[in-house]
């Protein structure tokens, strides 16, 4: 099961939205939709962890567009691979982070080993 959870807070006096999604035992080749903008906004942050054991991998990116259908634009050039199981991964530096009103938000993944139970991804961004 996927499950998404949406939050906001104050950082630096600039309001940031979140949308978190967990995927339970994820594949090699997900593709889940997290959110669509009802405006334009910008990621500031991701984090991702795993839960899992015997060098649990996933690797994964981010992508978005306006037609769910087409390829979308990916987040990350290359895409990233997360193996912790504590405090995982936080990126802050994206190749496409900026995405116009009405543009669907999913994560993909394209490889998987070890075991892993679950990844969980939080995106924060600021509407634009």
């Amino acid at each position: 099961a996927d499950h998404t959870h949406a939050s906001t807070g104050l950082q630096g006096g600039v309001l940031t939205l979140s949308k978190s999604l967990t995927i339970e035992a994820p594949t090699a080749s997900e593709n889940v939709g997290i959110f669509c903008g009802v405006a334009g906004y910008t990621i500031t942050k991701v984090r991702a962890v795993l839960v899992g054991s015997a060098t649990p991998s996933v690797t994964w990116n981010l992508k978005y567009g306006t037609d769910r259908s087409a390829a979308g634009t990916a987040v990350w050039t290359v895409a990233k691979t997360t193996t912790g199981v504590t405090t995982g991964d936080t990126f802050t530096s994206f190749d496409n982070a900026a995405m116009t009103a009405d543009a669907w938000l999913w994560f993909i993944s394209t490889a998987k080993s070890g075991t892993v139970t679950q990844i969980e991804v939080t995106v924060e961004y600021r509407l634009t």
